[in-house]
C-alpha cells in the first residue's frame, strides 16, 4: 500500500511516512472522495489523502507501522545486490528480496512480463 502511494505521489515516500506516523497499526475508513477536513487531510495533506481516496476510497486498511514501512521504503530505494542492501538496512537477504518481488509485481502486471520475456 505505502509504495502504491509513493508511485502515485511521486515524493520519495514523503507521504506514505506521514500516513505512517500518524496513523501506523491502525484500520483506517478511506473516504470515496478527500476533503479538506477530513482526519487522514489534516495529519497527512490533501495531497496524501486524494492519493489514498483513489486508491482505496471507501474501503477499510490497515496502515503499516512506521518501522516496517520506513524499512520498506529504503529497500526499495536502496541500489546493490540483496545482500548489501540487507547489510545496509539490517535485515535479511531473504526479506530483501521478498519486499523487491512483491513490489515488482505491484509495478508490473504479469502479462506484460511475459510479454517482455521476463515471466
Amino acid at each position: 500500500m505505502l509504495r502504491e502511494l509513493t508511485e502515485m505521489l511521486g515524493d520519495g515516500g514523503v507521504g506514505a511516512l506521514k500516513l505512517a506516523r500518524a496513523f501506523g497499526g491502525q484500520a483506517r475508513h478511506i473516504p470515496l472522495r478527500a476533503r479538506p477536513g477530513q482526519v487522514i487531510a489534516q495529519a497527512c495533506g490533501l495531497d496524501v489523502a486524494r492519493a489514498m481516496s483513489e486508491l482505496h476510497g471507501g474501503g477499510v486498511v490497515e496502515i503499516p507501522m512506521i518501522p516496517t514501512a520506513t524499512k520498506k521504503v529504503r529497500i526499495l530505494q536502496a541500489a546493490g545486490s540483496h545482500n548489501r542492501v540487507a547489510a545496509e538496512i539490517g535485515c535479511t537477504r531473504s526479506h530483501v528480496k521478498k519486499t523487491r518481488r512483491a513490489a515488482e509485481r505491484a509495478v508490473t502486471p504479469p502479462l506484460l512480463k511475459i510479454m517482455d520475456g521476463d515471466g
